[in-house]
């Protein structure tokens, strides 16, 4: 039977530690991430026999788990074993639930996995969780014609401001609530999903000094006006958690992204950004940085 535990800051460790044991790719599994979302989400965990299982609640009532991760490598055979064990698990606990097992975000490798060991689930293409990633350099220098607007914006932002880049620390990190709520006020009234980026980001300000993570503000004429937060799980890829700012700046977009690249992350290949979660703005803002690769993610139903 699968009991279910609340995500809180003492289970960093354990999730650090799976996720170190494994190639995760896709940016929900960061326990950065599980943590903020944990609320808006209605996240919790279980181990599963070795297995690392995650679960959320989604849309009317739909309830969903990540891909399950082991606590160490395994051989082919071995892993292929253990987890058609966990995944049977699952299987019992949706359906004794009245639910359709569901695994949701799982990346191409991780359903090559589950055909193998569930045979027949049928897997969709969520184009909307995919996460952008890119190369850092590229998000540092901005070279080339195709990165000419983002220069341009930054160059606009340097002659119109006396600005200045400063670190996040955990006793300036509530500077940025107030950057935070001008953005939450910019939103159309009823934005459910707003006031869910709200929740998220405060769990993160207030708990910065606790996740590992580096943050970063950017100040125009004396005020405080974006920041970022960001780490990196694991291996050779920054992950971009928040980034808020207020549109009244001309360019603070460009130059918080490129600041923050160029300060924190020069020694990482890659930097993830996210997904667009289908909002047509963020998609068009996203490909503009040209992307060097997607993590592309699939919705899997167990039979």
């Amino acid at each position: 039977m699968i009991s279910l535990n609340e995500i809180t800051l003492g289970d960093k460790g354990l999730f650090d530690r799976y996720v170190g044991a494994n190639e995760v790719k896709v940016s929900e599994m960061s326990f950065t991430n599980l943590f903020i979302w944990r609320k808006p989400y209605e996240s919790r965990f279980a181990v599963v026999g070795g297995f690392l299982c995650v679960f959320h609640a989604g849309a009317a009532g739909e309830e969903y788990a990540m891909f399950p991760i082991a606590d160490r490598p395994m051989g082919p055979d071995e892993h292929a074993e253990a987890l058609a064990a966990c995944l049977g698990e699952l299987r019992g606990y949706f359906r004794g639930k009245g639910k359709v097992p569901l695994i949701r975000k799982a990346d191409k490798d991780q359903v090559g996995l589950a055909l193998s060991a569930a045979a027949g689930s049928a897997v969709s293409h969520d184009r909307d969780s995919g996460d952008y990633v890119y190369l850092s350099s590229d998000l540092i220098g901005l070279k080339g014609k195709r990165y000419d607007g983002k220069r341009n914006h930054m160059n606009k932002f340097k002659s119109l401001y006396d600005w200045e880049y400063v670190r996040m620390t955990p006793e300036n990190a509530r500077e940025a609530v107030a950057v935070l709520e001008g953005w939450v006020a910019s939103r159309d009234e009823g934005d459910v999903g707003a006031g869910y980026e709200r929740l998220a980001n405060m769990e993160l300000l207030e708990s910065f000094g606790s996740l590992s993570c580096k943050g970063a503000f950017i100040k125009a004429d004396g005020r405080y006006c974006a920041y970022t937060v960001g780490d990196v799980p694991k291996g050779d890829t920054a992950v971009i958690h928040v980034e808020k700012g207020d549109a009244r700046y001309s360019g603070i977009y460009a130059m918080i992204n490129q600041q923050f690249c160029e300060n924190e992350w020069k020694d990482v290949a890659y930097i993830n950004r996210e997904q667009d979660m289908g909002n047509e703005g963020l998609r068009k803002a996203k490909l503009s940085y040209q992307p060097a690769a997607m993590v592309d993610k699939y919705d899997i139903r167990l039979i």
